[in-house]
């Protein structure tokens, strides 16, 4: 969150969202009377609380302190959804792993667009929004791989780890450009996304 604070999701046993300080101290807990199935989850910076859930397909909108703000089915155009972000244009990014691609939603439930595609963005872990407004989506189909595009969806990159990891679970962009795995091994791997600039000979 914008605060420092960290938001995380809980799976099992208790649907919910919860909220920690930077420090790790509890501050609060909510969502388990509406989430089913909770996944990704991104905060904007407006201080809203983002969740998508898989299963049943649906995108739910919180504030900081749990109020319910808004909810909306998704079911007609995602297969597997596991990771969301937003951008400060009122537009949810969410990766689809079966789809291979990020579809992009507004806040009403609109469908916007989609980001990648199978051959491009293979089985996607999850999405991301970089310090320059690029959307990063990174998969472990076969190495870590990491494919840019713009906001409107133009591919400008791909980059592809020389280490093999076991599955991966998520990623995260820090703001100093580097790029956090979880993986199935219980660790975290840190890669750092540097663009080089053309140079003209």
């Amino acid at each position: 969150a914008s605060s420092g604070d960290i938001v995380v999701t809980e799976r099992s046993p208790t649907h919910q969202v919860q909220i920690f300080t930077k420090f790790g101290h509890f501050i609060r807990k909510f969502g388990a009377d509406v989430l089913q199935h909770p996944r990704g989850v991104a905060t904007d910076c407006w201080g809203r609380i983002i969740v998508v859930e898989c299963k049943v397909m649906r995108v739910v909108i919180f504030d900081m302190l749990g109020n319910l703000l808004n909810k909306f089915s998704c079911s007609q155009y995602l297969e597997f959804p596991n990771g969301v972000v937003v951008n400060d244009q009122m537009e949810i990014f969410i990766s689809d792993n079966r789809a291979h691609c990020v579809k992009v939603f507004d806040y009403q439930g609109n469908y916007l667009r989609q980001i990648g595609g199978e051959g491009v963005s293979n089985f996607p872990i999850g999405v991301g929004i970089t310090a320059s407004g690029e959307i990063t989506i990174a998969d472990n189909h076969n190495n870590f791989n990491l494919t840019v595009f713009s906001q409107a969806g133009q591919l400008l990159g791909a980059l592809e780890s020389k280490v093999k990891h076991a599955q991966c679970f998520d990623v995260a962009l820090m703001k100093d450009g580097s790029i956090v795995l979880a993986s199935k091994d219980y660790r975290l791997y840190i890669y750092r996304y540097v663009k080089i600039p053309n140079l003209s000979l």
